[in-house]
């Protein structure tokens, strides 16, 4: 259906610089848009002014760790899909981020590849969103039903109908 909006955004937030550097590096040649923090404040004021698909989130940080960023994501950002990644974490730690909506949760030192395949399946997640949003919005303007008129128990029961039949959940 076109074009994409714009290229897949990632946001990689990891407050060990080198880490971050090798991240970026790992992801430069699959064309996505990277943004990088080195902790989860940085991460929160990058959300704020920047569309973002995905985020890579270390869990051990100062001042905000990656579950409260975790969190925040989910709360104001609620459509990021969402990596975690830890050098300390165990079962515990993965159930709480699977739990607040974390996709993968990751123990380093990872396999980059491994990690490009787990990003990659975020990538197609992203994209399948994408046509599922293009094509629910060209049905609705051109099977819509803003042409009929009035708020009565049959016209609304109508009108329920004609969204269940054309756009299926």
């Amino acid at each position: 259906m076109g074009e994409d909006r714009k290229r897949f955004s990632l946001l990689l937030v990891d407050d060990e610089l080198p880490i971050l550097k090798l991240l970026k590096d790992a992801f430069a040649e699959d064309r996505y848009e990277i943004h990088t923090s080195s902790n989860g404040r940085e991460a929160i004021k990058i959300l704020k002014r920047v569309i973002i698909d995905a985020a890579l989130i270390d869990l051990i940080m100062p001042e905000m760790d990656g579950l409260t960023l975790l969190q925040e994501i989910r709360r104001r950002f609620p459509s990021i899909l969402v990596i975690m990644l830890t050098g300390h974490g165990g079962v515990r730690d993965a159930v709480k981020a699977t739990r607040l909506g974390a996709i993968y949760f990751l123990e380093k030192p990872i396999e980059v590849n491994a990690l490009r395949v787990r990003i990659g399946q975020l990538h197609r997640i992203w994209q399948l969103n994408e046509e599922n949003r293009k094509l629910k919005t060209a049905i609705k303007g051109k099977f819509g039903y803003h042409d009929l008129v009035g708020n009565s128990t049959s016209i609304l029961k109508l009108k329920e109908m004609i969204a269940r039949v054309v756009i299926p959940t």
